[in-house]
């Protein structure tokens, strides 16, 4: 109903479809966001033609087969793409018995992932695996503070799989493209920095 607030949507069918739901709902928000897609029809289409066949079955199924969710979420809220990075990185949810946020599944807490990644001194060109990696927990910790040459992770169940994918795929990305607005920002400080001496240069050249 359009009188429902977003939560109020969720809440209503969270417990029906798993905890997997809000997950699937604020991706399918978040697709909305970075796309630019403002239907249901729009976010169908663009999950037929470019999200990966298991990866599409999660989500609809979890939504059951409602792709309006997460466009409403995105329409009513209006989130940027860094309020979904910051989702994805934590992985909360809200749990109506407890009445707060907590992380899904209660995976692992961003404190002992972190020392995790600082024990085993990650290196640059270091090949890094996590077996049984539930939701990425880990990974996503150590990639935002060590740049390896990859990440591997293995979880047996496929929902929990699903949601570690999207999360490590998101916020390697996010990072990639951080990464090319960093080199770009300091390429144009260093042109702007060798016209500087240039015309310093050419000023000193005139005076002489």
């Amino acid at each position: 109903s359009s009188d429902l607030s977003c939560d109020q949507i969720l809440l209503q069918k969270k417990k029906a479809r798993g905890e997997g739901m809000f997950f699937a709902a604020v991706y399918g928000a978040y697709l909305c966001e970075k796309h630019g897609l403002r239907s249901e029809e729009e976010l169908r289409g663009y999950l037929d033609r470019y999200v990966p066949e298991g990866r599409r079955q999660f989500v609809t199924d979890k939504l059951g087969g409602d792709l309006s969710i997460p466009v409403e979420i995105q329409g009513r809220r209006k989130f940027t793409e860094e309020n979904y990075i910051s989702y994805f990185r934590l992985c909360t949810a809200w749990d109506e018995d407890l009445n707060e946020m907590r992380y899904l599944d209660r995976g692992t807490p961003v404190s002992v992932a972190s020392l995790a990644a600082q024990v085993l001194d990650i290196r640059p060109d270091d090949r890094v695996a996590d077996l049984c990696c539930g939701m990425g927990d880990f990974i996503c910790q150590a990639m935002s503070e060590c740049e390896a040459t990859s990440y591997f992770g293995m979880e047996m169940y496929p929902e929990v799989s699903e949601i570690c994918a999207v999360r490590t795929e998101v916020l390697a990305e996010h990072a990639v493209g951080q990464r090319a607005v960093q080199a770009a920002e300091q390429a144009s400080e260093q042109r702007a920095e060798q016209a500087s001496e240039l015309e310093i240069g050419q000023v000193n050249e005139a005076a002489v």
